[in-house]
Formats: structure tokens, sequence, C-alpha cells
């Protein structure tokens, strides 16, 4: 009886479905075993890169850095210190110009690609430092290199430098000049003021004797009068009379100069020392402030002169050893796999072959 359903028969020109087989599934057991039989395999990539991370450790020399910082100088620019010139300014001067120049001067058209230079500023800081880095073979070219460069600097902000450093000598000695002024003016109200007390002194003397002649003459006026009056007594008292006049106006010229001229001259004298006593002080401490400005004017100078660091640059022995072993064991491994792929397919071929 025929089926009511359609025949499913297979065709011979589809592929029949992928069934896994177990025996095909590898597990880290597998693997294991596998590096295991290849351990010589595995052994030989290591030996072979480390052979060769070491040869090349042997013959490429080791690097260097060579470097030079340099100070901006720096000025006083409207009360406050600044750089000669703005950092971004000299930074690309030094890379645009100064380090162009070194290496055409120095070097020759087959080195030109060899030397390079580069020029960086810390942020924030007045420093710019230029480095290249090279073999010890070539450390008299870069240290030239870079001397070439501080010295085109150096020849640059020089002038500025200078011009700002007599601007402060002219105050300075300006300054002095006025020091000396007032140092001279005190030694004449000084001296002023110790003539005043001389002549105070000889005035009172003076006013003293005045009194004494007023006092005798005083007593001779008064003995006339006791007696009888006669004409010479009347000339004579008329003379003593007129000597008394004289030196009563001369008391009192005296004792006008003591009481008001002599203290008015003292209280001149004693102002101006004053005066003269706060300009000083005013002076001194203007030139402080001078010489505290001219401490801190810095001209442009190499900090760190040119000179090859210590430390060698790149990529160490150690690491380069380290690096080449676990590039070896990951070679050495699928070397490892790829040897036993390759034993595989031989036997199955073989195997194939026999049937």
């Amino acid at each position: 009886m025929a089926s009511e359903y359609p025949s499913f028969a297979h065709d011979a020109r589809m592929p029949l479905p992928y069934v896994p087989d177990r025996d095909d599934e590898i597990s880290l057991i597998d693997l294991w075993i596998i590096l295991l039989r290849r351990k010589w395999v595995v052994a030989g990539a290591l030996l072979l890169c480390v052979l060769l991370g070491l040869g090349w450790v042997l013959a490429k020399p080791p690097g260097f850095e060579y470097e030079t910082t340099i100070q901006i100088g720096e000025v006083f620019s409207n009360g406050t210190l600044q750089p000669i010139e703005p950092v971004t300014s000299v930074l690309a001067k030094i890379q645009e110009t100064y380090i162009p120049l070194a290496r055409t001067r120095l070097l020759r058209g087959d080195a030109l690609g060899a030397f390079k230079l580069a020029a960086r500023s810390p942020q924030g800081s007045t420093l710019i430092v230029v480095s290249g880095e090279g073999s010890p073979a070539q450390e008299n070219t870069y240290l030239g290199l870079l001397q070439d460069v501080v010295q085109q600097i150096q020849a640059d902000l020089s002038p500025r430098f200078k011009a700002a450093r007599q601007v402060t000598e002219r105050d300075r000695e300006s300054t002095e000049a006025r020091l000396q002024q007032l140092v001279a003016e005190a030694k004449l109200s000084q001296g002023q003021f110790e003539r005043l007390d001389s002549w105070t002194q000889t005035v009172e003397r003076r006013l003293q004797i005045v009194h004494s002649d007023l006092q005798t003459l005083r007593g001779q006026r008064n003995a006339l009068l006791k007696h009888d009056s006669a004409e010479t007594t009347d000339v004579r008292l008329i003379v003593l009379n007129g000597d008394i006049r004289t030196l009563q106006d001369t008391a009192a010229d005296l004792q006008e100069q003591l009481g008001k001229w002599i203290p008015a001259q003292r209280d001149d004298i004693l102002s101006r020392l004053k005066q003269n006593q706060v300009d000083q002080n005013t002076q001194q401490l203007h030139m402080q402030e001078i010489e505290a400005r001219a401490a801190a004017l810095q001209p442009t100078r190499a900090v760190l002169v040119p000179q090859r660091l210590p430390e060698p640059i790149g990529t160490g022995a150690v690491v380069i050893l380290a690096l080449t072993g676990v590039l070896g064991l990951v070679l050495g491994a699928f070397a490892a796999f790829f040897t036993e792929f390759l034993a595989r397919a031989n036997a199955v071929m073989k195997a194939s072959t026999e049937r």
C-alpha cells in the first residue's frame, strides 16, 4: 500500500548533516599533552628568540639623552618681574631658527638627518629644555649643537637684559647722588646749629657785660645826683644818660636776639635737619629697593650646561630578553600545535592510503 506521505529519500547530492564526533573535541588536557609531547619544539623556539634578543642587545649600542636647560632672563616691567621675552616666543625661535642654524653650521649634508634636537618648556615655568637622543659616539656633536643653541639665545636676549640693568644702574647712581647731597646739607645745617649755639653764648656774655656796664653807669649817675648840681656835673649827667640809653638799646637788641631771632633760627635748623633725616631714610629705602631689583635681575643662562644624561634611554636589556622569552613561548606553542597537526594529518593520509 502506497504511503500517503511523500518520500523523503536521501538525495546523494546533498551533504549529510554534521554530527560532531567526541574524538574531535579538544580539551585543555589535550593541549597540555601536546605541549609536553612537543616540548623540544617549544624549547627550540624559545631558545631561538632569546638568542635573537641577546644578539640585538649586544649589537645595538646604548642610547643616551643629551640635554641642556636654559633659564630665560627676567627683568622688571611695570613694577613686576617678567621674562625678557615670552617663553612661547623664545621656544618658537629655538625650534624654527636656532636649531636649524646650529645644524647647518656644525653638520655636513650626510649627517643632517642623524642628529635631531627638540625643545620644550615645562608648563608655568621660564625654563626651556633642548634635548636630543644618540649614541656615545655622537656625544661631541650633540654637545656642540646644544652649546650653539645656548649661545644664540644669549646673544639674542642679552641686549635687552643689558638695557634693563643700565636703567637700574642709572637709578642707583641718581639715588646715591641724592643721598650724598642730603648728607652734605645735613652737615651744613649741623654746622649752622653749632655756630648758632656759639653765637648764643656770645650774646649772653655780651648781655651780661651790658648789664654790668649799665649797673656801673647808673651807680655813677646816682652818685652825681647826690652832690650839688654844677655845670660840670650837668655835663657828666648828660653823657651818662646818653651812655645808659645806648646800653639799654644794646641790651634790648641782645634780649630780642635771645628771645626771638635765635630760637627762630634754631627751630628752622632743627626742622631742616628733621626733614633731611626723613629724606635720607626715604632715599635709603629706595636704594634698598634698587638693590633688591638689581639682585632679582637674571640674565639668560644655561642652568644645566649641555651634557649627556647618565641614565641610558630606550628599552633595557632585561626587558628585551623578557619580551623575547615571552615571544619565544608563544611561537613555540604555535609551532608545537602546528607540528602536532602535521603529524596527525600525515597519519590520517597514511591510513587512508593503506585502505
